[in-house]
């Protein structure tokens, strides 16, 4: 290889924790290479509710896991324009939700609680447990529209809703309320209790945040390539 800084591109375009290696002419360095397997989040939209026009600054943790952001996340996060419609006025236009994507380790979800559908009905019962939760009919109709025609197909999934433990998301100002839900979704019927639904009034100032985790059982290979820094 010739001298100068090399890098390490994985084959899904993402690369986490990396740092370039420099090589000297004459030099023999030595570099130790991890390969790990990481899920995605898929499609999370956040969606912010303020009772007057605010500017409001959104972050995620851990953003160097980014792989998909709209509008572009910058150093410190979004900084955007909120209305109490739902209407986002950002640098680069306006917006209905911020829309991101990420990799996430599935061990931190619970796997107790869930249902089993057939694979054509499982986009339908997450919209449902999204109604039930207090998700408005627009979040819920970006929900269907995302992902009725991306949900890989499987004769049964079984849909496992996580609302504890989910990556941090700050928002400032701090809304009133704040609610958040993903599916992690995997191919088969697997033994689960229903889940206990708790509504939650939107009142105030609120936000709502929805996304999906594709099991590999679904047929991705969601694997990441990269050295420790």
């Amino acid at each position: 290889m010739d001298p100068g800084d090399h890098g390490v591109l994985a084959t899904e375009g993402a690369c986490y924790a990396c740092v370039p290696v420099t090589l000297v002419d004459g030099s023999c360095p030595i570099v130790d290479v991890a390969m790990d397997w990481h899920e995605t989040a898929d499609k999370p939209n956040v969606y912010l509710y303020p009772p007057r026009p605010t500017v409001v600054n959104v972050s995620i943790a851990h953003p160097e896991r980014l792989t998909a952001d709209d509008p572009t996340y910058g150093d410190d996060g979004w900084s955007v324009t909120a209305f109490p419609d739902g209407r986002l006025r950002t640098s680069e236009g306006s917006r209905d939700f911020l829309f991101y994507e990420r990799s996430i380790e599935v061990d931190r979800f619970q796997h107790e609680e869930g249902f089993c559908v057939p694979g054509r009905q499982a986009v339908a019962a997450m919209e449902d447990h999204l109604a039930a939760l207090g998700f408005l009919p627009n979040e819920i109709a970006n929900f269907q529209e995302a992902w009725d025609a991306d949900l890989p197909r499987a004769g049964w999934m079984t849909v496992y809703p996580q609302t504890e433990h989910l990556p941090a998301l700050r928002i400032e100002p701090r809304p009133d309320v704040v609610l958040r839900a993903w599916y992690l979704v995997e191919a088969g019927c697997q033994p689960v209790r229903e889940p206990v639904v708790t509504p939650v009034e939107r009142t105030g100032f609120h936000a709502a945040e929805w996304g999906v985790i594709l099991d590999r059982s679904l047929g991705r290979e969601p694997m990441v390539i990269g050295w420790p820094g």
